[in-house]
């Protein structure tokens, strides 16, 4: 009879602890991503609006700059086009087309938000138009300086503030599915997305 207790206090919490787990319990679903906390800006200059990102904890432009200056162009010289892509910039006039208290973000800006969000796939998925963040970067192509324009829906290429040489400065592009750092001559065409300071 003893016997008989002991194998029942040692099979009775098997027992328990064997229905208390449920094996086909759903796992906990992932946190949702927050909503990205957009806002508007307008530029005094000429009364454009343009939506802007908080984007860990700074406030980046979410639509591509497209004030008219200098050495600035639409894709293919065509106004629907800049009105969805913005302007291409030379890097000189890139460095002035900014907002009054905007300005262009550093090579090292980028590198973090690359880093931020993981891989260059990871950045990219996040940042490209409609990718979650609020960033919603476009494939608006680049102007060479003789007047051709490419890559329009192929690739979108951005200038960074910092110089690498007195012809080049540091870009970065969204191009086949990756978010990389690169540079670019400075007489290029590039798009702008401005950083508040």
């Amino acid at each position: 009879m003893k016997k008989i207790i002991y194998s029942l206090m040692f099979l009775l919490p098997v027992i328990f602890v064997n229905f208390g787990c449920k094996k086909d319990d759903p796992l906990p679903e992932p946190e949702p991503e927050p909503e990205p906390e957009l806002e508007q800006i307008t530029d005094p200059r000429d009364g454009q609006v343009y939506w802007v990102v908080n984007l860990r904890g700074s406030f980046w432009m979410a639509e591509n700059l497209n004030y008219e200056m200098e050495d600035s162009w639409w894709y293919n010289d065509d106004p629907y086009l800049g009105s969805i892509y913005g302007r291409l910039y030379s890097w000189d006039s890139a460095k002035e087309a900014c907002p009054p208290g905007w300005r262009l973000p550093t090579h090292q800006e980028i590198t973090e938000l690359i880093t931020f969000y993981g891989t260059t796939g990871q950045a990219y998925e996040a940042l490209i138009e409609d990718g979650g963040s609020g960033f919603n970067a476009l494939l608006g192509g680049w102007r060479d300086p003789g007047g051709g324009y490419y890559g329009l829906e192929l690739g979108g290429v951005y200038w960074c503030g910092t110089e690498i040489e007195p012809q080049s400065a540091w870009c970065y592009e969204f191009y086949s599915g990756r978010l990389r750092n690169g540079y670019s001559y400075q007489v290029y065409g590039n798009s702008c997305r401005c950083l508040q300071d």
